[in-house]
């Protein structure tokens, strides 16, 4: 073998090699996983345990005594929450404020609310990147106002703060569900600049989902089946560009707080997600039937048993405060039950 033949053979076995470790690497032998993805796959649930053990070791834990979900469940009514300024101001007097990491449960043991700082939730980093994006959009496109003027608003010489507002991105079927597009923002003129705010979100949306995937995998396996019934176009624009995203309505409050009430349209036993990004002191989440505040500071993300528990934001101070909730009203799932039956008896034909 002369010299030539001899390097030629030795670069080709060097490929031969790394074409070898590469499929390795991306492919899977009969079916089964490869080391590399066994490898991943264990340090992936190593993490998670350690995540998972650290957290339960820093959130500090109530049981309320009387409250019980179930029977709030079986009574569940759509009548709306007659609130004053005075009862707000009393009940988050006597309510008691729980740590910056918490977890709620009801008489029964049932989980209310989970509450992770922002240790857990959304780091400076991405805080201000969603701070830039919501900059951009309510810049470009003030948030519509409701004629109602909250007084717990910060306010400038001129009165209220100009930024404030509530934008309502709803995946609304109109024609297809009763989930009606009332409240809904309308995007006719700004659908680009409002796609482009809501896949910017795609952070944001990971996060949430990692906790609700990993903290209540059944329910979040029943969201993620509801919103596979959706159309297309729907999916891409409600859920983000995160293949996991289970949500199809994001409400995006600009130094707005919101009275006491429940989401009389969220799914009745459901979780709504929050968080906050922002410069200001104040804004705990107020739970007047469990007597509790929940600290809300910039880049905290709750998730809460919202149709059920009425809540409201108590007053803030500083320079602004951005509160995104992210939902799916009752009525989705009820058409996808609809959806799936009528397509299975349809097969059976």
């Amino acid at each position: 073998m002369n010299a030539s033949t001899a390097s030629s053979s030795q670069r080709g076995g060097t490929r031969d090699k790394k074409a070898r470790k590469q499929l390795d690497v991306t492919c899977s032998s009969h079916g089964g996983a490869t080391r590399a993805e066994k490898k991943l796959k264990k340090k992936a649930e190593s993490s998670n345990q350690k995540w998972e053990e650290e957290v339960k070791q820093r959130q500090a834990t109530y049981r309320h005594p009387t409250f019980d979900m179930m029977q709030h469940f079986l009574d569940f009514s759509r009548d709306k929450l007659a609130y004053t300024a005075d009862f707000e101001a009393k009940e988050a007097s006597e309510a008691s404020r729980m740590a910056d990491n918490c977890i709620v449960f009801d008489s029964r043991g049932n989980v209310l609310l989970r509450k992770f700082s922002s240790s857990y939730g959304l780091k400076k980093d991405a805080q201000q990147k969603l701070a830039e994006i919501t900059d951009r959009l309510s810049a470009a496109y003030p948030p519509p106002r409701s004629g109602e003027e909250d007084g717990r608003v910060p306010k400038d010489r001129d009165g209220p703060v100009q930024r404030s507002g509530s934008y309502h991105f709803r995946s609304a079927l109109v024609g297809q569900t009763k989930d009606t597009a009332e409240y809904s923002t309308p995007i006719t003129g700004i659908f680009g600049p409002v796609c482009s705010f809501l896949l910017d979100l795609d952070h944001a949306n990971q996060v949430l989902t990692g906790i609700f995937e990993y903290f209540e995998p059944d329910m979040f396996l029943e969201y993620r089946e509801a919103i596979e019934t959706l159309p297309p176009d729907r999916k891409v624009l409600f859920t983000g560009t995160s293949d996991k995203g289970v949500w199809c309505d994001r409400v995006v409050r600009i130094n707005k707080n919101t009275h006491c009430h429940r989401e009389l349209r969220d799914r009745k036993d459901g979780f709504s997600f929050m968080f906050t990004i922002g410069k200001f002191d104040g804004g705990d989440l107020c739970l007047p039937k469990l007597k509790l505040r929940i600290p809300f500071g910039s880049g905290s993300v709750i998730m809460l048993r919202s149709a059920l528990l009425e809540h409201f934001v108590c007053p803030w101070e500083g320079e602004y405060r951005y509160q995104f909730t992210y939902s799916t009203h009752q009525d989705i799932f009820d058409w996808a039950r609809d959806y799936k039956y009528a397509t299975q008896k349809y097969n059976r034909r």
